[in-house]
């Protein structure tokens, strides 16, 4: 579920060929994109930047999950979604912990426990 194409790819403004970017396929796929980002320091710009670029090409964001959090969390990963949601406007899908063993099946526990999997659903049928 924390799989995503510009995650795979280092982001939303990587290029895949001359004078062509993940932005560029996700509008020609039309899809509406869920930013996945680390929990750390820094996270708040880097959503902040990319939510602001995406909203400036017109793509349609479902919303955020924040991937591996750590089991006791400091101030940055504790305050970061609620100032994510109020300065961003987008919504947190999910804040997934660290998984000690990444295996298929902890990945789709992980997943099923930490992901709002309606609110995901309702966020995708309104950026439609």
């Amino acid at each position: 579920m924390n799989f995503s194409l510009s995650k795979v790819l280092g982001g939303i403004s990587v290029p895949l060929g001359e004078r062509f970017l993940v932005s560029d396929l996700i509008k020609a796929l039309q899809l509406p994109i869920v930013i996945v980002a680390r929990p750390s320091l820094g996270t708040f710009n880097h959503i902040f930047l990319t939510v602001q670029y995406a909203k400036s090409q017109g793509l349609s964001i479902a919303g955020i999950v924040i991937n591996g959090i750590n089991d006791d969390p400091g101030l940055v990963e504790k305050t970061n979604p609620d100032l994510i949601e109020q300065l961003c406007g987008v919504p947190i899908l999910g804040i997934t912990p660290k998984l000690k063993e990444v295996t298929k099946e902890n990945i789709k526990k992980m997943a099923q426990d930490h992901i709002d999997v309606t609110l995901l659903i309702n966020q995708l049928e309104v950026v439609k």
